[in-house]
């Protein structure tokens, strides 16, 4: 699991690699990834969160995601807020990635989507 903080666009992205070969034909290299990300709309005033699935593409020099369209991408939570704040977002942010990872999450449509899919965690020594 990769958290990155993207302060310009105001969003933190939680990676997961998962198990299992690629959906896509055509990116055999790919690797499996599941993607939190969790991000500030000034327009609607509100922080999201969302998971999708991406399969992974890196080399030198260079990285691609290929973006799964059979594969949804699915709103798992938001909060009304009345403007930005980094801290805001960091807890926002924290707390959905621990209802997702420790079960207080309930909606089916994300239930059944993660369901084919094993997250692999990493374990600090």
């Amino acid at each position: 699991m990769e958290t990155f903080f993207n302060k310009s666009q105001r969003s933190v992205t939680t990676e997961f690699p998962l198990t299992g070969e690629p959906i896509s034909s055509s990116a055999n290299s790919s690797s499996p990834t599941l993607k939190l990300r969790v991000s500030h709309s000034a327009s609607a005033k509100a922080l999201t969160a969302s998971v999708s699935y991406v399969e992974k593409d890196t080399g030198a020099g260079y990285a691609i995601e290929h973006w799964q369209s059979d594969w949804p991408l699915i709103r798992v939570a938001s909060k009304p807020v009345s403007r930005y704040s980094a801290k805001t977002l960091l807890t926002f942010a924290e707390e959905t990635l621990r209802a997702l990872t420790y079960g207080a999450y309930d909606d089916n449509e994300t239930i059944a989507a993660l369901r084919d899919r094993v997250i692999t965690e990493e374990v600090a020594a």
